[in-house]
């Protein structure tokens, strides 16, 4: 039997408790009843009163795809920009016999970071998820990607579930024997350890198997029976859609949307640029395409386009607040009056249509749930909620939907407030639901580049009585299986033009009636 020394007592491990047999797999979404019945590995008691955590219990699922823990953190923090740092030991194989000794604990050949140092600049806060592992007797860097580490919720929480590739990275590959050891350490600033737990022993119940996209006989992408009104979201990375076209223009032409928020456009993107790159790019034939480009933001923009018409709403091109400084400030957003075919007809152009209220928003990035970044997040938020205000009132619209990169890496505050301000007559608002199309995680930004793990950045709300939601995700081409990738004319990395997926959401109409019925 394996047993794992631990610091001063020397006590040998746990009996492996073992992972739960159960047909439904754990969701990366960051909501946790899935979680409902699965027995702690270990309980950490309330023990670090001044830390920015405090550890409490700990479970672990696996399948054959992936190791799942989900851990207790004692207080509401971003994992990603800690004060400090929350490290997982892992014996990665369940061998003691390899591996390096860390904190008394024997056969660790992985450390996981959360808010690593800046090893450049020591001065800075640590921030986003660093891994080591155990080569050749040395401890070398691996990218969290390579170990296809992701977590949730991005956002501000007293919970995270955090997930790990199983078989990965090819060439040394982890999580793949009968079983694992470990624990989990929090330290402060200054790497003194402010919280540990014991340690904990844990076997498999299921064998790895590399994951593969599903192939399901009905077209994943399809528009959802009853759809009025099928609404995209992408944030385009600086403009790449003009440098870069044909990956965006092969997405666009599978996905169809009816109407598209871009944002990180350039301040030389227009309007008509805009309609002229969709004209020659999105599919011949249809409709013209109408687009309207906010005139905030800066160097980024954000727009509005579509083949319905659609005007631009003057009293929402510039919404603004004024900062500490008192200095004059723009939000990223654009807005348009679309209308939409309310009801069902021989043809869409018989359909009687109704105004509906859209709007692309990008907030301020960065940060975490009490920083700087996060304030002008939500001075943002009250600027939209102001300005949305000064538009709706008399039953002018049939419904409002507003989409986007909100950047949600601080606190869930801004996409609280959004939502009580999305409001047309008080009766239903909502957030589109999309899952990425693997079903197991609910993500919509990610870049092997950077120090930050995928995460849910963009989102799609909607109000009014009138308005549900009939399907929606976030389309990453990576989960699409050869047969329908060759059917839509995609490629595996389309998607992989810009850092964020592209945020699918159809909606229909509910029974109108002329409550519904703008006046």
């Amino acid at each position: 039997m394996i047993t794992f020394a631990l610091a001063v007592a020397l006590l040998s491990a746990p009996a492996p408790l073992q992972g739960p047999a159960t047909e439904r797999p754990i969701i990366l979404d960051g909501r946790f009843d899935d979680w409902a019945g699965v027995r702690p590995v270990l309980i950490d008691p309330p023990d670090a009163r001044l830390g920015a955590i405090d550890i409490g219990a700990v479970k672990i699922v696996d399948d054959p795809g992936f190791v799942h823990l989900l851990v207790e953190l004692g207080r509401t923090v971003n994992l990603q920009r800690l004060d400090g740092t929350l490290e997982i030991l892992f014996d990665a194989d369940g061998d003691a016999a390899t591996g390096a000794t860390v904190e008394g604990l024997k056969g660790i050949d992985l450390i996981v970071t959360f808010s690593p140092p800046d090893a450049r600049n020591p001065q800075r806060p640590g921030m986003g998820v660093g891994a080591r592992r155990w080569v050749d007797r040395a401890w070398r860097p691996i990218s969290p990607y390579a170990l296809g580490i992701a977590f949730a919720p991005t956002a501000a929480s007293n919970r995270a579930e955090i997930r790990f590739g199983r078989g990965l990275p090819a060439d040394a590959p982890l999580f793949v024997g009968d079983r694992i050891g470990g624990k989990l350490i929090h330290r402060d600033a200054a790497g003194a350890i402010v919280d540990e737990t014991d340690s904990f022993a844990f076997r498999f119940s299921s064998r790895p198997a590399p994951t593969v996209p599903p192939d399901p006989e009905v077209d994943p992408i399809r528009r959802a029976p009853g759809t009025a009104l099928r609404v995209m979201t992408w944030n385009v990375e600086r403009g790449a859609m003009f440098s870069n076209p044909e990956p965006f223009a092969r997405v666009l032409r599978a996905l169809e949307p009816d109407v598209i928020l871009f944002q990180e456009l350039l301040e030389e993107h227009r309007a008509e640029q805009v309609a002229g790159w969709l004209a020659q790019h999105a599919g011949e034939g249809g409709s013209p395409w109408h687009a309207v480009v906010g005139s905030g933001g800066g160097q980024l923009r954000t727009a509005v386009a579509t083949r319905h018409p659609a005007q631009a709403v003057p009293e929402l091109d510039r919404a603004s607040w004024t900062d500490e400084r008192g200095r004059r400030r723009d939000v990223r957003l654009a807005a348009a009056e679309v209308m939409i075919p309310g009801a069902a007809a021989a043809t869409e152009e018989t359909a009687p249509r109704l105004p509906v209220l859209v709007f692309s928003v990008h907030l301020k990035c960065c940060g975490g749930a009490r920083t700087e970044e996060e304030l002008t997040r939500l001075e943002e938020v009250q600027a939209i909620r102001y300005a949305y205000r000064t538009v709706v009132q008399g039953g002018r619209f049939a419904g409002v939907v507003l989409g986007g990169d909100l950047n949600l890496v601080g606190s869930f505050e801004p996409l609280e407030e959004l939502i009580e301000g999305i409001d047309i007559d008080g009766t239903n608002k909502a957030i589109g639901v999309a899952p990425k199309l693997c079903g197991r995680m609910h993500a919509t930004w990610s870049d092997d580049g950077q120090p930050f793990t995928p995460g849910q950045l963009d989102f799609v709300l909607y109000g009014s009585a009138a308005l549900r939601q009939l399907g929606g995700f976030a389309l990453d081409t990576r989960d699409l299986s050869p047969r329908w990738l060759e059917h839509h004319g995609l490629d595996a990395a389309d998607t992989a033009a810009s850092d964020h997926w592209p945020v699918v959401v159809d909606l229909g109409w509910r029974r109108l009636s002329s409550t519904s019925t703008p006046r």
